[in-house]
């Protein structure tokens, strides 16, 4: 009969201002033992402790661990392959925790055509945000299965519920909001991720990456008509039913 090994669960966190990797529950003298024996081991609160955020850390504590204990690694995996996302480490950590696996790969697509169209890093980051806020009301539902009709109903939630778009003078209600632009990006990405699987759309990512930023704003200029056409046709929309 297997005896059922003791789990213990690891994972990141910042712990004085560096990644970590935390060891939990470690709730026995033998297992507090084992842990102590990492280099640069630490102790982090009742039943926790932290080890240095490195592969021979973890070697260290899996070898030690050996067949007494069992190592839980799935948030551990999630929050390493979400630190290569081009986000601030403490938001990429918390990602799979907030966010499920297909809606973060999106906002890894979504950084990468940002960069690949030679945003600035400031454009990058107001997009991101605003974008970030959609994925999380989504919870578990996937951003691909959106329609248009559901963008819609969230620009509705944003003015009756949040107060966006009270004063509706258009560049003041833009400024302020950001509306228009979360939507015209939110369906550019849709549209992209329901026609195009993500295979293709890293290829083309791979392929630009190797082009100058000349190369790559020329690109940009040309295939950013469409969202140019979307922002003067909500631009008119929003003239006709309210003059400046």
């Amino acid at each position: 009969m297997d005896i059922a090994l003791q789990e213990i669960f690891l994972k990141i966190e910042i712990v004085g201002g560096k990644e970590r990797i935390v060891v939990s529950p470690v709730d026995g003298p033998i297992l507090e033992k084992l842990v102590r024996q990492v280099d640069g081991a630490r102790y982090l609160k009742w039943g926790s402790w932290h080890i240095p955020c490195n592969r021979s850390s973890y070697e260290q504590l899996k070898n030690l661990a050996g067949n007494r204990y069992r190592l839980n690694c799935d948030l551990l995996r999630e929050q390493l392959k979400a630190r290569e996302i081009s986000v601030p480490v403490r938001t990429a950590i918390s990602l799979p925790t907030i966010l499920i696996p297909e809606n973060i790969d999106a906002l890894d697509v979504f950084i990468k055509t940002l960069k690949l169209k030679a945003y600035s890093e400031s454009t990058i980051k107001i997009y991101r945000t605003e974008f970030m806020k959609l994925l999380l009301l989504l919870k578990d539902r996937r951003v691909d299965s959106l329609e248009t009709h559901h963008i819609k109903s969230y620009m509705l939630w944003l003015i009756t519920k949040k107060g966006y778009g009270e004063s509706l003078e258009v560049f003041g209600w833009i400024a302020n909001n950001k509306i228009v632009v979360l939507v015209i990006y939110a369906l550019i990405l849709t549209a992209s991720l329901k026609y195009y699987n993500q295979n293709r759309t890293l290829a083309c990512i791979e392929h630009f990456q190797n082009k100058s930023i000349s190369e790559r704003r020329a690109w940009a200029v040309i295939t950013g008509t469409l969202p140019i056409i979307l922002v003067a046709l909500i631009f008119l929309v929003l003239w006709l039913r309210h003059p400046i």
